[in-house]
């Protein structure tokens, strides 16, 4: 089923593979950047119950690209 990108998704599965990377050693910081924030000192900011379903999809493509040893530190 497709869901456009600014669909509303619940957001527990999303933290759940930011957790695990988390707990792997990656820093917030790394993450946000690999995200693609710009900012100077990039932070994930996902603190809320929904999230759009573009973070959560560009979420899981990092978790699967690192756990496949396509990013480095």
């Amino acid at each position: 089923m497709a869901i456009a990108d600014g669909a509303l998704v619940p957001a527990g599965p999303t933290w759940k593979l930011l957790n695990k990377l988390l707990e792997a050693g990656y820093t917030r910081m790394f993450l946000a950047k690999q995200l693609g924030s710009r900012a100077k000192r990039p932070v994930l900011q996902v603190q809320a119950e929904r999230i759009t379903a573009l973070t959560a999809s560009k979420v899981e493509r990092l978790y699967r690209r690192i756990k496949e040893g396509r990013v480095s530190r």
